[in-house]
């Protein structure tokens, strides 16, 4: 189902945030780096927390879909060239801040090229929706500001409730276009953001074909994080009693002036 799939994408996604960020730390602990250790460690824990909260929505009913290699793989391309054009169009026509988008596309085509499809939807998916916002912002005023993001997301609620009608129910749009709306009075342009996220995650089912049943290569949840579980633990022990060489030889010096 379309709920597998996004569920598959968004825990796929916090496990690896989790492992990049704990190898940060073990790499603080070995520079003695301990305040950015104890930080990196800290994200590891709470990205394989969202993961484990995530992975509750496997297994949801909902129509069924083609999700195979061949499907993944041409959705992910799709979406890389659908980022691709907006990107380019942005580029030449408005003078805008683009090296950090550029280089989340590149990502997401480096995931193409290692056959991690789901990433690489992921990833692109985020690319369109940041450029679909830059573009639709162009000559929007401060004082209309309030007016675009009601309208983007009565779009980004009718998208989902368009595909809820047809048993598709779009998580992570869900979940998008519920933050949106949380941020609306505090932070208008995260919101923004988040109403463009929730559109762009509200129609994954136009680019498969229905009606033929297909596990998806899950992520086996329970061994993964019992195995990270297992590493951050580790790291955490390391905090606490690693020394440096340094204070051990301290250590044998003043042992030794005691015999």
């Amino acid at each position: 189902t379309i709920t597998d799939l996004q569920t598959f994408l968004i825990v796929k996604e916090r496990l690896k945030d989790s492992q990049d960020h704990l190898d940060q730390s073990k790499k603080d602990i070995i520079n003695r780096q301990d305040r950015s250790a104890i930080s990196n460690l800290a994200f590891a824990i709470e990205r394989l927390n969202s993961a484990r909260s995530w992975s509750e929505f496997f297994g949801r009913d909902g129509k069924q879909f083609i999700m195979d290699n061949e499907s993944l793989q041409r959705f992910c391309l799709d979406k890389i060239a659908e980022a691709e054009e907006r990107v380019q169009y942005a580029s030449s026509f408005f003078v805008v801040p683009l090296s950090e988008i550029s280089k989340e596309l590149d990502v997401a085509r480096q995931n193409f090229e290692e056959q991690d499809y789901e990433l690489c939807i992921f990833r692109a998916a985020q690319v369109k929706a940041r450029t679909n916002l830059i573009l639709s912002s162009v000559g929007v005023q401060v004082d209309e500001i309030d007016l675009m993001l009601e309208r983007k997301q009565d779009v980004a609620k009718r998208a989902i409730i368009k595909e809820t009608e047809r048993n598709i129910f779009p998580i992570l749009g869900y979940s998008y276009y519920e933050y949106s709306l949380s941020l609306s009075e505090n932070d208008k342009f995260s919101a923004l953001l988040y109403a463009e996220l929730a559109l762009e995650h509200s129609n994954f089912d136009l680019y498969f074909g229905e009606e033929k049943r297909y596990e998806l290569p899950r992520v086996e949840i329970g061994i993964v994080l019992v195995f990270i579980g297992g590493l951050i633990f580790g790291v955490i022990l390391t905090l606490l009693f690693f020394k440096p060489e340094r204070d051990n030889k301290k250590v044998k010096k003043k042992l030794s002036k005691r015999k």
